[in-house]
């Protein structure tokens, strides 16, 4: 059964065991744990706690969080050295890839995304089709009313 995480101690305990581990043996990821850890505080949908899964009673490298109304769990992936945001479980269909490569700015966006409820998404597809079908300078693009950047 995953372990809420209630306080930001908490949260920086359990970061700092996964950051142990990350230098030992993922180190290309160091770098960027502290990123994906704030994207997570930031998108993750208000009233809704951040969990760790277990592992004979201690905390394991699996957190799992609510974003735009879906669970998620993010987890290290041995395979392919990266973190994985999976849909609802850690066998979930994978939704983002992280790894030694990925910039801020790629964080931000993923996250954006992955925090927008299905419906903001699906119409920010939507807008962006229609932008690429009437170009620069046309209708759509002169928008000036809210939009969901991703």
């Amino acid at each position: 059964m995953p372990q809420r995480i209630e306080t930001v101690n908490e949260f920086q305990q359990y970061l700092s065991g996964v950051m142990k581990k990350a230098a030992h043996h993922a180190k290309t990821l160091e770098s960027l744990l502290p990123a994906l850890a704030g994207a997570v505080v930031f998108f993750k949908d208000p009233g809704t706690r951040i969990a760790a899964r277990t592992y004979r009673g201690e905390t394991a490298n699996v957190l799992f969080v609510m974003m735009g109304g879906r669970r998620f769990a993010l987890r290290y992936d041995h395979q392919t050295r990266s973190v994985q945001v999976r849909q609802g479980t850690v066998r979930g269909p994978v939704e983002a890839t992280f790894d030694g490569n990925t910039s801020p700015d790629q964080i931000l966006s993923r996250f954006r995304r992955l925090g927008a409820p299905a419906s903001a998404a699906r119409h920010f597809r939507i807008a962006q089709r229609i932008d690429a079908v009437v170009g620069q300078g046309g209708p759509a693009s002169d928008y000036s009313g809210p939009r969901l950047a991703l």
